[in-house]
């Protein structure tokens, strides 16, 4: 693929031009290759701060009432769909800001989307062990699936977030482009789906404040299921969670439920 780009004449002052190139990436790749990745990833977090502000623009116009939120706690929906039932096929997939992350790690992208399993994703698999290993294959499986016929998934505000505050310029504008096309390839079923309103006090019981959130959002989104591979605290609270009436899930367990219906997505 050849792609055009188009010179163009900047100026910077003589101070800042010695720091820049005195970088060591400076240096090994170029400036040019340097200020393009530095301008990605400006626009991506340009990008996210659009989307951010239509979230908050969103809430500001339609407000969570008392109302909504007493009606929280007594709405009905069903913990669980039942394995057998194709209902299951139909359900929101929320994606934990794990899984967004994983799904463009360096050793595995081109897993997930070429199915090329390279050496250096041997090495992290036997680096990280089993229940990591069964995730990956899970998550590349499920992926294979949605290439195929699509999913209903979500992001939210709280997932921008997390991605923004990644400390590496370079993957953390990746990861913002990323997931903001996640974003607006959610938005197409985003109509079909909604949840009940729910305080953040309500998920308190999580370790980290971030995750209520997200859980909260989750359910607001009309997410039924809750994908994630953080082992050490939302999968560990997944029974307390479920209360609320969304399902966290490993990929692996997700698939496994998946299974009546392979043939059909196929």
């Amino acid at each position: 693929m050849v792609i055009w780009m188009k010179a163009i004449q900047i100026t910077f002052d003589e101070e800042m031009l010695e720091q820049l190139d005195a970088r060591p990436e400076v240096r090994e790749r170029g400036r040019s290759a340097v200020l393009r990745e530095v301008t990605a990833a400006y626009l991506a977090e340009k990008r996210a701060e659009d989307i951010a502000r239509e979230y908050r623009e969103g809430y500001t116009k339609y407000p969570q009432t008392d109302e909504d939120l007493a009606w929280a706690g007594v709405q009905a929906w069903p913990a669980k769909a039942d394995d057998d039932s194709v209902d299951f096929l139909s359900r929101r997939v929320f994606l934990d800001t794990n899984i967004v992350q994983t799904l463009q790690s360096q050793w595995f992208r081109e897993y997930f989307f070429d199915g090329y399993w390279s050496p250096e994703a041997e090495k992290q698999i036997e680096h990280r062990g089993s229940r990591f290993s069964e995730d990956i294959h899970a998550l590349a499986a499920w992926m294979d699936l949605t290439r195929r016929g699509g999913w209903p998934i979500a992001v939210s505000r709280q997932t921008f977030e997390e991605l923004r505050a990644h400390p590496d310029m370079g993957r953390r504008s990746r990861l913002l482009r990323w997931v903001s096309e996640l974003n607006e390839y959610s938005a197409w079923s985003a109509a079909h789906y909604a949840g009940p309103a729910y305080a953040d006090s309500a998920f308190a019981f999580l370790p980290d404040p971030g995750d209520a959130v997200l859980i909260r959002e989750a359910i607001e989104l009309g997410c039924a299921t809750f994908l994630t591979m953080d082992y050490k605290t939302i999968h560990r609270f997944r029974d307390r969670i479920l209360e609320a009436g969304i399902e966290v899930l490993r990929p692996v367990e997700f698939m496994e439920r998946l299974k009546p219906w392979i043939g059909l997505l196929r």
